[in-house]
């Protein structure tokens, strides 16, 4: 064990540029060496150090080198995963990229479906305002009909009795415009009978044309006024 301790002193020190000072109490040479044996015991315990030295050495050497190795066996990995870990990143983001643009069609795919589905609501509610003004306005002609027609059926006795009275009122102007005709037609009658008739006299009793004529006047007039007078009296009758 005190050979381990100095061996590891003495590496020590070589590390941290000093030597060591202890002489190591290693095996004797080789005694069949010649020039071993013919060293000093001072020379020799110098080799005997030197020797110890190299074997701390080439021991640390071997765990520096694994140490490295180990180090590096590490790194590379870390490397690998790390190139997968961004690789792995790349991906989601990539897939997260078109996540988002399939969203963002949906959402204005879904903002054209809102708007156009507000302007039919409005469409629709132009619509019932509509339907709305125009069934008042039926309900209102609807109920004018109904009262006209209850008006009708309250009147229409009176009606039909003011259209017999306007039947019996046509009719009697009818009579009445007849029986003028056939006054007026008894009248000329008349006036020309009595007018031919005293023409007829003065001519027959050698009487001038112009005095048959005066007396032909005079008869229509007379035979008038006696018609009228006629007349007259079948009214008042």
């Amino acid at each position: 064990k005190s050979d381990r301790r100095a061996a590891a002193a003495a590496a020590a020190a070589r590390a941290s540029g000093q030597y060591t000072s202890e002489v190591l109490d290693l095996p004797d040479d080789d005694p069949d060496d010649p020039a071993a044996a013919a060293a000093d015991p001072l020379t020799r315990a110098i080799r005997r150090n030197a020797a110890a030295g190299r074997a701390v050495n080439g021991s640390s050497s071997s765990w520096a080198a694994g140490r490295v190795r180990g180090l590096t066996d590490r790194m590379d990995a870390i490397r690998s995963a790390g190139a997968g870990v961004l690789a792995a990143l790349l991906e989601a983001s990539n897939r997260a990229a078109g996540r988002q643009k399939h969203l963002e069609g949906n959402l204005a795919r879904t903002a054209a479906n809102l708007q156009n589905a507000v302007q039919e609501a409005e469409r629709v509610r132009a619509d019932i305002a509509a339907t709305g003004e125009k069934y008042a306005a039926v309900q209102s002609l609807k109920a004018y009909l109904s009262d006209l027609a209850d008006c009708l059926a309250t009147k229409a006795p009176l009606v039909e009795e003011l259209q017999d009275s306007l039947e019996q009122a046509r009719e009697a102007a009818a009579a009445a415009v007849r029986q003028q005709q056939h006054d007026d037609e008894q009248i000329l009658y008349a006036q020309a009978e009595a007018a031919v008739a005293a023409a007829l006299a003065v001519l027959g009793n050698g009487g001038a044309p112009a005095a048959a004529a005066a007396a032909a006047e005079n008869a229509a007039a007379e035979a008038h006024e006696a018609a009228v007078k006629a007349a007259a009296a079948a009214d008042g009758s």
